[in-house]
């Protein structure tokens, strides 16, 4: 993801994923949207922000995590798409029709409120999901500090199968059409709070920064023996609040889009 979609959106969560097999590649289901065989390479172009920017991402070496066989996922540089910074570095697995994955994505220094979500054995993709069934469900609440105000976020993230789609082209400028697409959408919903003594003698009360809505929409499509061909991300928020009365350097609302291209790439059938 672009550092300037991340620093205007400085509480977007973050979620990182993993998926496991002996192999990683490998658990029973013939339908392969995901490879994972060691070498596997894709070449992204990712549009946003009015710039267009290069993600390699690709299959790394085995890597053993709480007895399970993962794949790690590696970029040749920074990535900037939203696809390839929430694989890089985790594992990667396959089980049956599903992939998982593990581990930690920490936008660290890119954001002022840094947020992290550990998942282990998060649902990506699975090939035999129906439309509008839960892949998997992350929710909870975490205390993080923000210019000296003590923050309360909740947060739920998921992903939900789309269905299959016979027959998709991406939008312009590719133009691209593949047939057989297994579609997910990743959501993340954000609240956030913060709880103030804002009179003297008087008791503290809360007030919502943030009201609960969707903050980041990806909508992803896989191809069959190839991967991931193209993601539709959105990124946007509306405060409750005024930030400038609290102080807080964010601003009102913002709203991104960035798109990712698959332009090139290279996997073992």
């Amino acid at each position: 993801m672009k550092k300037s979609i991340l620093t205007a959106f400085i509480f977007l969560g973050i979620f990182t994923i993993s998926c496991s097999s002996d192999d990683g590649n490998n658990g029973g289901s013939t339908s392969n949207f995901l490879p994972l065989t060691t070498g596997d390479q894709w070449t992204y172009d990712v549009i946003g922000g009015g710039a267009v920017q290069t993600d390699i991402l690709s299959v790394g070496n085995n890597i053993t995590i709480n007895g399970k066989v993962y794949k790690q996922m590696q970029t040749a540089s920074d990535p900037n798409g939203f696809y390839s910074l929430t694989l890089r570095n985790n594992g990667l697995r396959k089980d049956g029709a599903k992939w998982l994955l593990q581990g930690t994505l920490d936008f660290g220094d890119d954001l002022p409120l840094p947020i992290n979500f550990a998942l282990n054995d998060f649902v990506i993709l699975d090939g035999n999901a129906s439309n509008g069934a839960i892949l998997s469900n992350l929710e909870g609440t975490e205390t993080q500090d923000l210019s000296g105000f003590p923050v309360t976020v909740t947060y739920k993230l998921r992903t939900i199968s789309q269905g299959t789609q016979s027959s998709f082209t991406t939008p312009a400028p590719q133009n691209q059409t593949y047939q057989n697409v297994k579609v997910v959408k990743v959501e993340l919903r954000l609240k956030i709070t913060t709880t103030q003594t804002l009179v003297p003698g008087f008791p503290p009360i809360t007030v919502t920064i943030l009201d609960d809505q969707a903050v980041v929409n990806s909508t992803q499509y896989y191809v069959q023996n190839i991967g991931m061909v193209y993601n539709n991300t959105d990124f946007q928020y509306n405060l409750a609040i005024n930030p400038s009365q609290f102080n807080l350097p964010i601003p009102q609302s913002s709203s991104q889009n960035q798109k990712e291209f698959l332009v090139a790439h290279q996997v073992a059938n």
